[in-house]
């Protein structure tokens, strides 16, 4: 069985904003502000996923299934990625669940 819990946070850890359901609907002087506050109080070093700009054709979540999954799947297989922050909530993260690559999940936990 394998080691569920991530390696703990520490300075200098990268931390991914991604979008898995609805698009980022604010200015990206928020996320600006937002990066900053994280990398100066917590000392993380903050990026964010292509998803986070992305929308599918009806301008509600953040790309179409299949990209979200394929980005989602490829943040927890980076080893040098630590944490994935979802930017916004779960309306459409379901259209997801049948993409994402579990064991990939299990071998990279991540918080």
């Amino acid at each position: 069985m394998p080691n569920l819990i991530p390696k703990r946070l520490k300075s200098g850890s990268t931390v991914v904003l991604t979008g898995s359901s609805n698009k980022i609907k604010f200015e990206e002087e928020k996320l600006v502000l937002v990066k900053d506050l994280l990398e100066r109080e917590f000392e993380l070093e903050i990026k964010f996923n292509p998803t986070i700009h992305a929308a599918d054709k009806y301008s509600v979540s953040a790309g179409d299934p299949k990209q979200r999954a394929e980005e989602f799947n490829k943040l927890f297989a980076d080893p040098s990625v630590r944490a994935i922050w979802l930017a916004r909530g779960g309306e459409t993260a379901n259209e997801m669940l049948d993409l994402i690559n579990y064991d990939t999940i299990k071998r990279n936990p991540k918080y």
